[in-house]
């Protein structure tokens, strides 16, 4: 009998994570998608009021710096990619 083995990355619909955190420059995102589709980052302060909102080629999120002139704070920041939405908690020093 052969066992076929998947190795393909379907399981892993979205996951993103940030790193630093807390951070003292910028931060920048780890994510596992198996889409090529454009993600948008949305930042929000504790307020709820928008601080930054752009979107990125899933092929160069875990390249782009965020965050860089933010006040010291706590932030929400909101992954979206299609219908999958990753919501992300980072802390500026």
């Amino acid at each position: 009998a052969r066992t076929i083995e998947d190795t393909s990355v379907t399981g892993v619909a979205f996951d993103a994570q940030v790193y630093p955190n807390p951070y003292a420059e910028q931060f920048y995102f780890k994510v596992a998608t198996a889409s090529q589709a454009s993600i948008t980052i949305q930042v929000y302060d504790m307020m709820g009021r928008a601080i930054e909102t752009r979107t990125v080629n899933a092929d160069a999120i875990e390249s782009t710096e965020v965050g860089a002139n933010y006040p010291a704070g706590v932030y929400h920041v909101i992954l979206t990619q299609g219908t999958n939405v990753k919501t992300l908690r980072v802390v500026k020093r």
